[in-house]
């Protein structure tokens, strides 16, 4: 099984990064994409997101593509974007979103204000915080 999730998070790593340069050459009109990859225990058994910065740029749409890579069953709820770390104060009209194994989630959203914003798991004891940065 940890196999199977480490080539998992290598294919969506590399998903990302053609997302990434993708999003470099896109247009105006074009919207932002990006892939987040959620888990309780990649790593040394701590809670991440990868990557746990990601950079969008103010007033384009953006479709945020989220999966988890832990067991089925591992259910990452609600994750919601907002303006402070503990997820208190969700911002572009994002609704707090489920993460699982196996399945694709797709969020989509404008970002109106340009700023540091929070991508947070709130069910765990120490959310698991993901930032994001919306530049002009």
């Amino acid at each position: 099984m940890r196999k199977a999730s480490g080539i998992l998070l290598v294919l969506l790593a590399l998903v990302g990064v053609w997302v990434g340069l993708s999003i470099a050459q896109m247009s105006p009109e074009e919207v932002q994409q990006l892939s987040l990859i959620h888990s309780l225990s990649v790593g040394q058994g701590a809670p991440t997101v990868f990557p746990d910065v990601v950079t969008v740029r103010v007033n384009k749409p953006v479709r945020l593509y989220n999966i988890s890579a832990d067991k089925p069953g591992e259910i990452h709820d609600p994750v919601v974007i907002s303006s402070d770390e503990l997820g208190k104060n969700p911002v572009f009209g994002v609704r707090g979103f489920k993460v699982e194994p196996g399945k694709v989630t797709v969020v989509e959203f404008t970002p109106t204000q340009t700023g540091t914003f929070f991508i947070t798991h709130l069910q765990h004891a120490h959310p698991i915080v993901a930032k994001l940065i919306v530049k002009d």
